[in-house]
């Protein structure tokens, strides 16, 4: 469970606002970004295997899976605060195999997250997000051994970040088409499959203003649209999996601030990011499972930070902005382990404990009072523990109950915008039903 922080980002748009807000929160909107240019994979994964599973050479099978999960997550921090959540996911999809070797897809996936369908207004609003999510693969299957797939995608995701924003109007809804192409093979038990991926992100509603070092001039459109790519490439031999991607962000708009004059350029920014993840399923047993997995992202981007000294009250002379040099970049690494125990066919019980170092590479914290200190760099680690509880009714159904402790450590001391350093436990339950 991770807390979203675009809730606090939509206040960027009111005029005269304070170029301090403006800039935090465009480094906020960065790091969302890379997030969304991703495909769902869990959203695919299962229909796919439906699709392999052996069967007639002409068949047309329809798959449906349903979703909702539950819970409250408190904040430990300050006074604290209790959230309710709710998640509604509906998958619909249709498999035609045609000849053994030709097989189509057809998926739709609507998900709902928020915090039900109560009306909330003023302080007890909660963002909400609806997405819609569908894709068409055409998969030939040219031997045991080899295999080529071609899917096109579409998501549009609607988000209300404030009571007066209708669905449609959201400032950060957008869409997302693309196309996915993989060649998978395998020999000698050795499953290879290189990856492509690419597409466009457009924001039709967001709206940013443009900053000099201490006004706001104008708005400008687009600032968030990109063109992502992805060249990957998955290796599978049991019981061990290693992805390798290449992630690439090209903002069509977006532009770079100059470090010695703080005024914008020409020069668009472009996110680069190399990901590494190892995974192993381990069955220890007839009872026990372990799923043991390390991960590493390597973020550079020639994109800028810009922060604004704090001033010391209202009337003083604003100072001049402190501009980072690839203030974006980053290092992130991550270990996890997940420990099952099947008790009876039925029933289990899982843990499942991570660690996440996030440490930029020439950003600086900030203190206290909102000054940066540029003798070191910003960090975040995040400890995370989940526990489960899972009841299977039938081949189809099946409940999970669980209870997730995050905590969360930055040597970032403001949080006016942000929380960096605070507690959250979180408790709830899901039922899934597939067919």
């Amino acid at each position: 469970m991770k807390m979203r922080e675009t809730n606090r980002m939509k206040k960027v748009f009111v005029l005269g606002l304070s170029l301090t807000l403006c800039f935090a929160i465009n480094a906020l909107a960065e790091e969302q970004q890379s997030a969304k240019t991703q495909v769902p994979e869990q959203a695919t994964e299962k229909v796919e295997k439906a699709a392999e599973a052996p069967t007639k050479p002409f068949v047309m099978m329809p798959y449906y899976s349903l979703s909702f999960a539950e819970g409250s997550y408190y904040v430990a921090k300050g006074p604290g605060s209790v959230i309710i959540n709710n998640s509604l996911t509906n998958d619909l999809g249709l498999i035609m195999r045609l000849f053994n070797s030709h097989t189509l897809l057809f998926f739709y996936q609507l998900k709902y997250t928020g915090p039900g369908v109560k009306k909330q207004e003023g302080k007890d609003f909660q963002e909400k997000a609806m997405d819609h999510f569908l894709f068409a693969q055409y998969q030939f299957k040219i031997n045991d051994e080899l295999s080529v797939k071609a899917k096109y995608n579409y998501l549009t995701e609607y988000y209300r970040a404030g009571t007066n924003e209708p669905w449609e109007d959201g400032t950060f809804n957008f869409t997302r088409p693309g196309v996915d192409l993989r060649v998978e093979s395998k020999y000698f038990g050795v499953k290879v499959v290189p990856v492509f991926q690419m597409g466009d992100m457009t924001f039709p509603n967001y709206i940013e203003l443009k900053k000099t070092t201490t006004t706001v001039t104008e708005s400008l459109e687009g600032m968030q649209d990109q063109a992502y790519m992805q060249l990957g490439a998955i290796v599978e031999y049991a019981p061990v999996k290693v992805t390798l991607n290449y992630d690439n962000q090209a903002y069509k708009k977006k532009t770079i601030t100059d470090v010695t004059t703080g005024v914008e350029t020409a020069t668009k920014q472009v996110d680069n990011q190399v990901s590494l993840n190892v995974f192993s399923q381990i069955a220890a047993g007839e009872y026990f499972e372990f799923t043991p997995s390390v991960d590493m992202k390597f973020k550079t981007s020639n994109g800028t930070y810009v922060h604004l000294p704090s001033t010391s009250g209202p009337g003083s002379t604003p100072q001049p902005p402190v501009v980072i040099a690839n203030g974006n970049d980053y290092n992130q690494y991550s270990v996890g382990m997940g420990i099952k125990w099947k008790i009876t066919p039925n029933n289990e019980i899982s843990l499942s404990p991570d660690y996440v170092m996030k440490q930029y590479t020439t950003r600086p914290p900030k203190d206290a009072k909102g000054n940066l200190v540029l003798t070191d760099k910003q960090y975040t680690n995040i400890l995370q523990a989940t526990l489960g509880y899972m009841v299977r009714w039938n081949p189809a159904s099946q409940w999970f109950f669980y209870y997730v402790y995050q905590q969360n450590s930055s040597n970032v001391q403001q949080e006016r915008s942000v929380l960096y350093n605070y507690t959250t436990h979180f408790a709830g339950m899901k039922f899934q039903f597939t067919y």
